[in-house]
């Protein structure tokens, strides 16, 4: 128990992702994450789910967003972990998750292991090919500035995501 109690932050997270991201992703099978956005709404969490797949094998929609600063930090739950990610894309998430249905999403700051510079590396590489493979893609443009529009689900949509086909 000492042991435990003596870990730093860092290495505790370093800990937590080592296991989230078990393995790293095949590059030669041009293997990539996806993420499900499981459904919900406020107050709960936001919740996700990873799923290692093949990019032509895949159905997902993918979303584009600033990092925004990055002192701006949340955590969000990645297979019932903690993961952290930057607020923005926290924020993002919050308005795009559906009250009944999951959403399959790729989305770079969850489903790239972050802490590994080879699949970090080799991923971004991909994501001109994972954009165009996507569905449709989200644009991610910030919190409404109307308190009518924060009211209205439709309109947060509507005003925040542009669809991309």
């Amino acid at each position: 128990m000492g042991r435990i109690n003596n870990i730093n932050t860092r290495d505790f997270q370093f800990y937590m992702m080592s296991h989230l991201y078990s393995d790293r992703l095949d590059a030669e099978r041009n293997a990539i994450r996806t993420v499900t956005l499981v459904a919900g709404s406020l107050p709960s969490r936001i919740r996700c789910l990873l799923k290692v797949t093949s990019l032509n094998a895949a159905s997902y929609k993918t979303i584009s967003y600033a990092w925004g600063d990055h002192s701006g930090k949340s955590y969000i739950l990645v297979e019932d972990r903690e993961l952290q990610v930057p607020r923005n894309l926290e924020v993002a998430l919050t308005y795009l998750r559906k009250p009944t249905e999951d959403l399959e999403l790729w989305v770079d700051a969850i489903c790239i292991n972050q802490d590994d510079e080879i699949e970090k590396a080799h991923q971004v590489k991909m994501m001109g090919e994972i954009f165009r493979h996507s569905t449709s893609t989200y644009i991610w443009l910030g919190v409404p500035g109307n308190t009518h529009a924060r009211n209205n689900r439709k309109s947060e949509f509507s005003m925040q995501f542009n669809k991309l086909c």
